[in-house]
């Protein structure tokens, strides 16, 4: 099997209202992606641990270089049934015959949101070079280690893994008020800078070499540079909790407050 990215162990963002695809690619632990002949059955549940199914799936098969892909189209056009939150769930089951010929049967979850709108930034090879000059160099050389991969292509992966983290330090920042991320409305501006940062600073991550190297003390940097602009974006204060696409309530910026307690 020749290399191929797969980025299926992010969270997946479907617009409610519309459909969108999951991709999961079939992999069993000591053996790595596999072909599976069988059609595996799927099922879409809420967020919940119900076991009552919203709908069944059947994917398209994709054969990429000898191992499977399926592709689930799920669609969310019911707005009564798909509402905006997180940790709806894809139950996928399959089974995969070994080099023994034995039939073992798998399970899989995928958790999908059901957002206003996915928020995953795209983030190019020119974004990288409007902070980095010399990155493409850095991303070609990565490219040819790997196979034929182009430096834009490099990028774009860095950038969806980027996206993951940048994600999980939201989500993070937001469960301790109670809030979930399919409802909050960021600046997409604000979150495009913070997933570029948080791209270059993968790329140095990659290539970085003892504490001292050049490659460290810049992923070090831009790992600062990243956390920056998380703050920038603020605690998602943006927040639509009764689905009108307007902010209940606005937080317009960070600040001190004196407060002076009077004794009567």
């Amino acid at each position: 099997m020749v290399y191929a990215a797969e980025l299926d162990d992010s969270v997946w963002e479907i617009r409610r209202g519309a459909s969108g695809i999951i991709r999961f690619w079939p992999k069993i632990v000591g053996v790595g992606n596999v072909q599976v002949t069988a059609t595996p059955t799927a099922t879409v549940h809420k967020p919940s641990s119900s076991t009552t199914a919203i709908t069944t799936l059947t994917p398209v098969v994709r054969t990429i270089d000898d191992v499977t892909r399926w592709d689930f189209t799920v669609d969310a056009s019911d707005t009564t049934t798909y509402q905006l939150d997180e940790n709806y769930r894809l139950d996928i089951s399959w089974t995969y015959v070994d080099s023994d010929a034995v039939s073992n049967s798998h399970r899989d979850t995928v958790p999908f949101d059901v957002c206003r709108s996915p928020m995953n930034p795209r983030v190019s090879l020119n974004d990288l070079i409007d902070e980095v000059h010399d990155i493409g160099a850095r991303l070609t050389t990565m490219g040819r280690g790997i196979g034929s991969r182009t430096a834009e292509q490099t990028a774009s992966v860095f950038a969806a893994k980027a996206w993951m983290d940048v994600r999980a330090r939201l989500k993070s920042s937001l469960q301790g008020s109670g809030k979930i991320l399919p409802r909050c409305l960021i600046d997409r501006s604000a979150l495009q800078r913070a997933t570029v940062a948080a791209t270059v600073r993968l790329v140095f991550m990659s290539t970085a070499g003892d504490a001292e190297s050049e490659s460290a003390s810049l992923r070090d940097w831009w790992s600062q540079e990243t956390a920056d602009r998380i703050r920038e974006i603020g605690p998602a204060a943006d927040y639509d909790a009764d689905d009108d696409a307007v902010a209940d309530a606005t937080l317009h910026g960070f600040g001190s407050v004196r407060v002076r307690r009077a004794w009567r």
